[in-house]
């Protein structure tokens, strides 16, 4: 794949940028890198991260993994109980990450 490709295949998802001062998007801990499509879960609140980096699934998606093979795809076994972070890399701030659970996850309350 060329550069373009990749680019529409991965980006860094800023959390909260709408609602974030410059300080708070120019913050490299403000983001997560993700594909396209958990990039799009992730802003409509179906999954969300806690501060240890587990990756929680809404109800509505849960049940529509159980129920659907095409989302069970991607979303069941293919979405990692964990983020997982290259070597060196810098873990989102919980305080972003908290912001995210509180205000567009769907799903129960996380800790």
């Amino acid at each position: 794949p060329n550069a373009n490709s990749r680019d529409r295949r991965t980006r860094l998802r800023v959390i909260a940028h709408t609602n974030c001062d410059d300080k708070e998007r120019l913050d490299s801990r403000n983001g997560i890198a993700a594909c396209g499509l958990h990039d799009a879960a992730f802003d409509t609140g179906l999954i969300t991260v806690n501060g240890g980096m587990r990756v929680h699934k809404a109800q509505r998606l849960t049940r529509s993994v159980r129920h659907d093979p095409g989302v069970d795809r991607y979303f069941g076994m293919a979405l990692q109980p964990k983020l997982l972070l290259p070597s060196g890399a810098v873990e989102p701030s919980d305080t972003y990450l908290s912001w995210h659970r509180d205000h567009i996850y769907l799903g129960d309350p996380v800790v």
